[in-house]
């Protein structure tokens, strides 16, 4: 029956286009005493095909954050903290009931920060640099039905669906034993895709 063939498979491998705002909270405590322990950071996400039900994430996400929240430069100091986490995510993907499903994801994380202060002595100073780490996903897409592909044995082009994408992650950064500046992640994503 209808219901049968749609828990039966997944979907023929198709690419995706994600817009994501994601949540982290970091595990660096000294981030919090000056900046904030974390925040709502936005990106996008390229789900690549790689074969049958495996794909690769990339995901690019990205924000600046004011000393204590407030503005860049409160008064004649004030520092700025950039954060751009890169992940690259091997992905399987499993079938749920209805027009949803699940996937999985595991692969390395990437991310580059950067430091921009300015004092009364020493004027401008930055700080950069990058954390390699490891990232475990796990996350549910929905089609929301607002795109309904035209019914034919041909493949058709462009857009076939709009999907909701929410994800939890957590980020482990590499080494484990790290003196400073840990940025080793819980984090949540809600998305709006394309896929084609």
């Amino acid at each position: 029956g209808p219901l049968l063939s749609m828990t039966e498979s997944v979907e023929p491998p198709t690419f995706r286009l994600v817009v994501r705002g994601v949540v982290e909270q970091w595990n660096e405590p000294a981030i919090a005493t000056v900046y904030q322990q974390g925040g709502l950071m936005g990106g996008i996400g390229a789900v690549v095909p790689i074969w049958d039900d495996l794909s690769l994430d990339v995901e690019f996400v990205y924000r600046r954050f004011p000393q204590g929240g407030g503005s860049v430069a409160d008064g004649p100091t004030g520092y700025q903290l950039q954060i751009l986490p890169i992940s690259f995510l091997l992905e399987y993907k499993f079938a749920l009931n209805g027009p949803m499903h699940g996937f999985v994801g595991l692969g390395p994380a990437y991310t580059v920060f950067s430091e921009d202060g300015i004092t009364d002595a020493a004027g401008l100073s930055v700080v950069s640099g990058a954390r390699l780490a490891s990232e475990l996903r796990l996350g549910l897409r929905v089609d929301t039905g607002l795109i309904t592909p035209l019914q034919s044995s041909i493949p058709q082009g462009g857009v076939q669906a709009l999907e909701l994408e929410i994800y939890g992650s957590r980020r482990m950064q590499l080494p484990r034993k790290i003196d400073r500046l840990d940025l080793g992640a819980w984090r949540g994503c809600i998305g709006l895709g394309l896929r084609f």
